[in-house]
């Protein structure tokens, strides 16, 4: 899979750690990374060095390997006709205010780069923040997007 040098630099540093995370077999050539093992493991794989291309931490993105997590990109261009720098300032709000609080409501962990916005969730909670990232992406107010969470929240607590 091709990634760039940053990323693959990232990965080649953690390279044995996430061998033996992921069970494959972790080889570069060139701009591409390539994994050998298992089906399963190798697609498991994938997302995982997907998140962290995603600048994901290690951590956060070790939680795809569990059964009921997920990681999805939103792209924003797709989405707006407004400008992006707007548009990127409304999700990320004062000081990385807004961005935060949709985390910790949600109980997902985001990461806005370039034009996409990828969240790595629980499946039961993560269409809620996938919901209110839209919403914002669609001119909703902060407050009444924090409201949605926070309903959420209480429907999902048990998750």
């Amino acid at each position: 899979m091709f990634m760039e040098q940053e990323t693959i630099k990232k990965i080649i540093r953690i390279k044995k750690i996430l061998e033996n995370k992921l069970k494959v077999k972790i080889s570069r050539d060139g701009n591409e990374i390539n994994l050998e093992g298992d089906e399963v493991d190798v697609y498991i794989a994938e997302k995982v060095l997907l998140a962290l291309e995603r600048n994901f931490p290690l951590s956060e993105s070790l939680l795809l390997l569990e059964e009921n997590y997920m990681l999805e990109d939103i792209p924003i261009k797709n989405l707006t006709r407004k400008k992006l720098s707007l548009v990127k300032a409304r999700i990320i709000g004062t000081r990385g205010k807004t961005l935060k609080l949709i985390s910790e409501l949600s109980d997902c962990y985001l990461e806005l780069n370039n034009n996409i916005v990828s969240i790595i969730g629980h499946v039961d909670k993560i269409k809620y923040c996938i919901n209110a990232i839209e919403n914002l992406i669609h001119g909703m107010k902060q407050s009444t997007v924090y409201t949605y969470l926070e309903k959420a929240r209480v429907k999902t607590r048990n998750l």
